[in-house]
């Protein structure tokens, strides 16, 4: 059994709502029309689902310190900390810079980031990502 509730004009965005014996709210809302002749001119539309919370991958802390000459231009290339360095990649080329050490990021040849620089590894031919 559904219950209707009728709000016309309210000042909330649904002026109508269904829901299935007072317990929960049903899936679908009524919303009044934006060209509406009176106040009971609605749309029907579905009650979107809760949006999941998305997790969002962050790439690591870029550091400045490495730079190649390539496609007419002088291009920051991808230091990261020691850390961040890409498993699987075969090597992790390791700079030290002002007493610190980084790790040159690799990334396979076809990555939409790599440069056209190669190093050849245990894990096969790599490029040093370009810096984003």
């Amino acid at each position: 059994m559904l219950s209707v509730v009728l709000r016309p004009r309210s000042t909330t965005n649904a002026d109508v709502a269904l829901y299935p014996g007072q317990v929960e709210t049903a899936d679908v809302r009524l919303f009044a029309a934006s060209s509406a002749w009176g106040p009971y001119d609605v749309r029907l539309r579905p009650r979107l689902p809760d949006a999941p919370l998305a997790t969002v991958s962050t790439f690591p802390t870029q550091f400045l310190g490495l730079r190649a000459y390539y496609q007419g231009a002088v291009r920051d290339l991808c230091l990261v900390a020691l850390a961040d360095a890409p498993a699987g990649m075969g090597a992790v080329p390791r700079i030290r810079k002002g007493g610190t050490d980084y790790a040159v990021y690799l990334v396979e040849t076809s990555d939409s980031n790599a440069s056209p620089i190669r190093i050849r590894t245990s894990a096969g031919t790599k490029a040093i990502r370009q810096k984003t």
